[in-house]
C-alpha cells in the first residue's frame, strides 16, 4: 500500500473545505480520509492511500494547490517511498531551505 498526506495548517487559511478536497481526491481512486488534529492545534491531514502508484494522486494535489495559493502556503505534502515512511518523499511546503523530492 502507497500513502500520501497533504498536512494543512489551518491556522493560515481564512476558508478550508476539506470534504471538497477529499471529494476531488478520492475521484483518483484512492482511498481519502480526514482527521482533524487536536483541538489545541489547528491542522487537518488528509490522508490518501492507494495499492497502485501515488503519481495521478500528486498530480490532483498539486493542481489543487495551484489553483489555491493559500492551501499551497499552508499545506506541506509528503509520501511514502520504496521503504514505507523510512524514505519518505516531501513534495511539497516546509521552507523555501527544504529541498523537495519529485515522484515519477
Amino acid at each position: 500500500m502507497n500513502y500520501l498526506v497533504l498536512h494543512v495548517d489551518l491556522e493560515q487559511m481564512e476558508h478550508f473545505d476539506g470534504d471538497a478536497i477529499v471529494a476531488e481526491l478520492e475521484q483518483t481512486g484512492a482511498q481519502v480520509e480526514l482527521e482533524a488534529g487536536p483541538p489545541e492545534e489547528a491542522y487537518v491531514d488528509i490522508f490518501c492511500s492507494s495499492k497502485r502508484e501515488l503519481l495521478p494522486v500528486w498530480q490532483r494535489v498539486q493542481k489543487l494547490l495551484t489553483d489555491d495559493p493559500a492551501l499551497a502556503a499552508a499545506a506541506v505534502v509528503c509520501c511514502t517511498g520504496e521503504h514505507g515512511w523510512d524514505d519518505y518523499y516531501l513534495l511539497h511546503g516546509a521552507g523555501e531551505d527544504e529541498p523537495l523530492d519529485v515522484l515519477e
